[in-house]
C-alpha cells in the first residue's frame, strides 16, 4: 500500500507487507520504501519498531528485528 503522513510532492512512500508461513506461526516482513530523507526514515523506523514490539507482546513472544 502507499503511505503518506502529510501532503508531499513526488512519489508516495510504498509499504509492502509479506506473511510467510513458519509451521504453526508466520513470519511478517515489512519493507517501507521511497522515504525522502533520513529524519523521516528514522521516525518511521521508530514507529515500526513500536508497532512490532506491541504485536510481539500481544502474540506472546517471538523474534523482532527491524533494520
Amino acid at each position: 500500500y502507499t503511505w503518506s503522513i502529510e501532503p508531499r510532492t513526488g512519489a508516495r512512500e510504498l509499504v509492502t507487507v509479506r506473511f510467510t508461513p513458519r509451521g504453526a506461526a508466520a513470519e511478517v516482513s515489512v519493507v517501507h520504501e521511497r522515504i525522502l530523507d533520513a529524519v523521516t526514515r528514522e521516525r518511521h523506523r521508530a514507529g515500526w519498531n513500536g508497532c512490532f514490539d506491541r504485536l510481539q507482546a500481544y502474540a506472546g513472544g517471538g523474534a523482532n528485528s527491524i533494520a
